[in-house]
């Protein structure tokens, strides 16, 4: 019988199958690049603020203690924004006059907070739903729930009735149904790690990461 093919098809297949494999894998190495990028995670995206402010040259180039401005972040789950009076402590003696500083001065001359821009939450609504979208968690409903780095049990808004919502799923008394699971990543000691069944001590940038691998 007559050969139907050449014997180049074979070399051709070959490459061809190869060469399939390899541009799967680069589109996959190419996806998860993008999906944890800060254009789907928001992470590390610069927005415009009323004062430029750098944290890099008020704590490494002046030596400055976080804990100067951020009086509430060894005894809550976030550092909190400063009052215009804690940035006056110091602008009231330092580039007093700079233009730069204006919105703070103007702030403390007639009580009214700066506006800090603070849209992540919405612009990841954003992405997520179409819409900006306000959340409302069913703690009640919930039978395993994960929290990074977030006291839902304390400081969140709403935390009064997240906190009996809680409880509703843990029983004390056998026969009142299943109990819920709480396992919480945290970089400070909260009320919600302390009633976590697991928890795990991270710092901040190791939680980003998880949440990131989490969703994957």
């Amino acid at each position: 019988m007559a050969q139907v093919f050449h014997p180049s098809t074979n070399a051709f297949s070959r490459a061809t199958i190869f060469g399939g494999v390899f541009i799967l894998a680069v589109l996959a190495w190419a996806g998860g690049l993008w999906s944890r990028s800060s254009y789907v995670t928001l992470i590390d995206v610069v927005r415009d603020q009323p004062v430029p402010f750098s944290h890099e040259h008020h704590v490494s180039g002046l030596g400055i203690d976080c804990r100067y401005c951020h009086t509430s972040v060894e005894t809550s789950s976030f550092a909190g924004i400063p009052a215009t009076e804690v940035c006056m402590g110091c602008h009231s003696q330092i580039w007093k006059d700079s233009p730069l500083l204006a919105p703070v001065r103007d702030s403390y001359r007639t009580g009214e907070p700066l506006k800090w821009t603070r849209d992540v939450q919405r612009a990841g609504a954003r992405l997520a739903f179409g819409r900006p979208v306000d959340t409302l968690y069913h703690f009640d409903r919930a039978e395993i729930v994960l929290s990074l780095d977030a006291d839902f049990l304390l400081a969140m808004r709403g935390s009064v009735r997240y906190a009996r919502d809680f409880i509703s799923r843990r029983p004390v008394a056998a026969g009142d149904g299943p109990m819920s699971r709480l396992y919480v990543a945290e970089s400070t000691p909260t009320i919600t790690g302390a009633s976590a069944d697991h928890r795990l001590p991270l710092t901040p940038r190791a939680i980003s990461a998880s949440s990131l691998e989490t969703g994957a």
